[in-house]
């Protein structure tokens, strides 16, 4: 499931050193996606220092952020936390991490 889930969001950027199991091999949804509907459909939260950010996960699905740094950027937490306020545990959550730059 993180080869697709990466793959979604980063094939097709051309971010230099992804694996290929990060990519789709046939396709590139991007360009599809935008010759049918005039653009790619993913939506991506922004996330920016400090801030909270409310997000809703489905089971098979997932949430997608981007945080913009530079090399000057102070160090970041990132928690994924529960309704009720505490850390995600349920069986098969998962958190992944590209660096595209």
């Amino acid at each position: 499931m993180a080869g697709w889930m990466v793959a979604t969001y980063a094939d097709g950027l051309g971010i230099s050193g992804l694996a290929t199991r990060y990519t789709f091999q046939s396709w590139n949804f991007r360009d599809v996606e935008t010759a049918l509907s005039g653009s790619y459909p993913l939506q991506v939260t922004a996330l920016g220092s400090g801030a909270d950010v409310t997000a809703a996960a489905h089971p098979g699905s997932g949430d997608y952020f981007r945080l913009l740094s530079t090399p000057s950027t102070p160090a970041e937490v990132f928690r994924l936390l529960s309704t009720g306020g505490g850390l995600v545990t349920f069986p098969g959550a998962r958190l992944y991490v590209v660096r595209t730059q």
